[in-house]
Order: C-alpha cells, then structure tokens, then sequence
C-alpha cells in the first residue's frame, strides 16, 4: 500500500512513521495570453501594466490572509503613490475587506474586483507588478503555479502549499505573515522596474 502526500513535509512525516509514500506535484495547463487579451484586461480593469499588485481567491481572510497585504498598502503608497492592490475573488470577508480599505482611507487604491474569468485572471497575473499570496494556508498553490507561468514576480508566505513551488529569490519570494515583510518586498521589486 502507498500513500500519497500532499507535499515534501507530509512525505518526510508519513515516512518517519514508517509508511510507504510518494509526493505526486499538482500540475497545471501553461496557457499563453497574447497582447490583445492583455490590452482588453487592463482597459476593462483600468490598470496599468506593472502599477499593481494583486491576488487572487476566496475572501476568507483566515485561509488566505489578505488582509495583511491591505495593511502593507500605507507604507508601499509612501515610497510609490501609484501602485494599487487589486483583489480577485468572492467570499464571506467581502464586507470585512471594505470596511478595512476605508478605514485604512485606501479606497481607490485598494480594489475587489470580484470574480474574474480564468483568462483575466492570467492576464492580471502577467500583468502585475507582483503577485501576492499571504494565506496562513494552502493544501497547494494552483495560483502559484498560474502566477509563475505567467512570469509573474510571486511573494507568498511559506506554508505547506509553496514549500515545493518557490525556491526563495530564485522564482519568487517567500514573505512574513506581517504587512511590514510584505510591505518592503513589494517596494524592494518596485525599486527594480
């Protein structure tokens, strides 16, 4: 009998324990997005390229975290006053979510955007200055895997979903669940372009 892991640190654990397991990566389809699709994203989003931050997912703020990178917004807006953060996705912190951008006076800067089509989302993705990912969770990070194939700049926290998909400084960056981490990356990639 074999198991199957959902990643390196559960296979390392199910093995000390004795038993016979295997890490099977998810994988995704690499789907390209051409110009056109892009230019109609950002005219729909009314964005610019690489003047944004952004993320993606269910707005449950205990999986996912966002609230974190909201928070990093201030400081990122003192270095670079352009940059927005653009939130995709629907979920039950919505409210919770709006509440924070106002009272944090960042509305216009910070956008829930709602559901996205799988091709917006790519092209979101590719078009970003950066990534975000804070989740304190993740079983394994599909989005991720669409974000770097996208050739998107990744900063996500180090959980059990990423541990086997980025390899720190090399194809992303891992951050602290702390807006203050995510704060001076984000400006630290801004400083670059």
């Amino acid at each position: 009998l074999t198991t199957v892991a959902l990643n390196s640190k559960n296979l390392n654990l199910m093995r000390s324990l004795g038993l016979n397991a295997v890490f099977i990566p998810n994988g995704i389809e690499i789907r390209h997005v051409d110009n056109k699709i892009l230019t109609s994203v950002l005219n729909k989003f009314k964005v610019r390229k690489e003047s944004f931050i952004f993320s993606v997912g269910r707005l449950a703020d205990s999986q996912k975290g966002f609230s974190l990178a909201i928070k990093a917004m201030p400081k990122i807006l003192e270095k670079y006053p352009n940059i927005q953060y653009i939130i995709a996705g629907e979920g039950r912190d919505r409210k919770m979510y709006e509440k924070l951008i106002k009272e944090l006076g960042l509305e216009g800067k910070v956008r829930l955007i709602g559901f996205v089509s799988d091709e917006e989302k790519l092209a979101l993705m590719k078009a970003s200055l950066a990534f975000v990912q804070p989740s304190y969770f993740e079983t394994f990070g599909i989005v991720t895997l669409e974000a770097l194939s996208q050739g998107a700049i990744v900063l996500v926290s180090k959980n059990n979903g990423s541990i086997d998909i980025i390899k720190d400084g090399k194809n992303g960056f891992f951050v602290d669940l702390d807006p203050e981490d995510i704060a001076n990356k984000v400006i630290e990639i801004a400083k670059m372009n």
